[in-house]
């Protein structure tokens, strides 16, 4: 019976060692190759792509290409633009020379170059304009001045006025001595006129009171202007 239990137990041993071992074995003695194939087959998790997001082209504003004269542009092809900026422009060349020639010819009528003088020749002016014309409008006063230089220019009397006013039975208010009396505030302002080039007699050299003179040579004179009570000539 011993024997009989004995003999089961090796031969269940024997059929246990057969069944299990080899499958250990096996498992055990696998090859480097059969592993490196083992990690070769083994999937990597699939990465996520990460996907660009590509902006569209942007639209150029059309607006902002525009030149930027076309606002000028658009005003001159604006009738009421247009009708503003023609009110408002100057007036034209022509009508501006012509007008500058005609005060331009009425100016040398009446005026001469600026004469410089000395105080002394300056003071005597003023007392020979305010002897002569101290009763005459401010322009009759003026002109009595303009003699004196006329002469003084044409080269037929004296060179300075002092020597024009005294020369012997010239001027009355020499010869009776009113030359010498204060001048009248007027007769400077005359004088002023008269050395800035105004001439009221256009050239005169000669004046004269007709209701005070006889002198048939003065009369004969050629009469260019009569300002107040005195009549000029040349």
């Amino acid at each position: 019976m011993t024997k009989k239990v004995l003999s089961s137990l090796m031969a269940f041993c024997i059929f246990s060692y057969s069944v299990v071992i080899p499958s250990v074995v096996i498992f055990d003695s696998g090859t480097d190759s059969s592993r490196q194939t083992a990690m070769v087959t083994v999937k990597e998790p699939v990465k996520t792509k990460t996907l660009t997001t590509v902006q569209p082209p942007q639209q150029t504003d059309k607006t902002t290409e525009k030149p930027a004269t076309k606002t000028n542009q658009t005003a001159m092809t604006n009738p009421t633009t247009v009708a503003v900026t023609k009110a408002n422009q100057p007036a034209t060349p022509a009508t501006v020379s012509t007008k500058s020639a005609e005060v331009s010819t009425t100016a040398s009528k009446t005026t001469t170059p600026k004469t410089v003088l000395s105080a002394k020749e300056y003071t005597m002016l003023v007392r020979i304009i305010s002897a002569e014309a101290k009763g005459e409008p401010l322009q009759g006063q003026v002109a009595v001045g303009a003699v004196i230089l006329n002469r003084i220019k044409s080269g037929k009397f004296p060179k300075t006025v002092t020597a024009n006013v005294l020369k012997k039975g010239e001027f009355e208010p020499v010869s009776n001595g009113q030359i010498w009396n204060e001048p009248v505030a007027s007769a400077y302002k005359a004088a002023q006129l008269a050395l800035k080039g105004w001439d009221p007699t256009y050239g005169a050299l000669y004046f004269y009171n007709p209701a005070k003179t006889s002198s048939k040579w003065i009369r004969s004179r050629t009469t260019i202007i009569q300002i107040g009570d005195h009549v000029f000539a040349a």
